[in-house]
């Protein structure tokens, strides 16, 4: 099994430790939806939390050639282009000169078309 990145399994830990009477039923709905779902909709319910992006460029830091890998991750997933340029942006933000060049690459492409 793969391990949950820490940020995400914190926000996990904090929702469970914060049901309370009133709060069960949107959390436990909250929860849900991250089980049931495909790896598209997981990632794009990643791509809208704040930790989105350190997050994403730690996990292809640790990749030896990431060469394509936007594309193919993009039409995988069936991002949308607005999606496909959140994607690049975040990986713009990376301290990892070759992946910064390439999520800006990346975004000037998507841009474009």
């Amino acid at each position: 099994m793969i391990p949950f990145n820490p940020a995400v399994a914190a926000e996990v830990r904090a929702l469970i430790q914060g049901v309370e009477d009133s709060t069960f039923d949107p959390i436990y709905r909250e929860l849900s939806q991250i089980v049931d779902c495909s790896p598209a909709i997981i990632f794009r319910y990643c791509v809208d939390k704040p930790y989105f992006s350190t997050n994403f460029c730690e996990a292809l830091r640790a990749m030896p050639d990431s060469d394509g890998l936007l594309e193919t991750l993009s039409n995988e997933l069936e991002l949308s282009t607005t999606e496909r340029v959140v994607v690049g942006l975040a990986l713009s933000d990376s301290e990892n000169p070759d992946l910064n060049l390439e999520g800006r690459k990346f975004t000037i492409a998507q841009i474009k078309e």
